[in-house]
């Protein structure tokens, strides 16, 4: 009996570790073959499509790029990839949350209003809308 429980607990552990693979394997492919169609921080870069570049000024381009920083800075990718491992799925109030907090990176440091004003240019999505609100809110 404690043969076979030796067994199966070897098998869930290789099970777990192919999911724990497949899953990096999934990011580095994301990060270095696949091109994001928006502005993201994939774990190991920061991506800004060109046609977010040419709809953007200066300004707003920069505080983009402060935004994904601070999904950078608050480890996010890893924290996602951390729960994905342990089975824990991510759901909209946690990607909220983190969208709110790479927000709050970029406006302490004076980006703000123009994160605010490149929100509304690039998506009518009600949640970042209500973000580029928020933002608003705080200058």
């Amino acid at each position: 009996m404690i043969g076979f429980a030796a067994n199966a607990l070897e098998v869930v552990l290789i099970a777990w570790a192919c999911w724990v693979v497949l899953n990096f394997s999934m990011m580095l492919l994301s990060a270095f073959v696949l091109r994001p169609n928006q502005p993201c921080f994939t774990g190991f870069a920061i991506v800004i499509p060109a046609w977010v570049r040419e709809a953007l000024t200066e300004l707003e381009l920069a505080a983009i790029v402060a935004h994904e920083q601070g999904h950078r800075a608050h480890r996010h990718v890893w924290m996602n990839f951390a729960a994905v491992c342990v089975f824990t799925p991510s759901g909209p109030a946690r990607r909220l949350r983190q969208e709110h907090e790479a927000d709050d990176y970029a406006a302490t440091r004076g980006h703000a209003a123009a994160l605010a004003s490149a929100l509304v240019k690039l998506s009518t999505h009600p949640n970042d809308l209500e973000r580029a609100a928020r933002l608003l809110r705080s200058i």
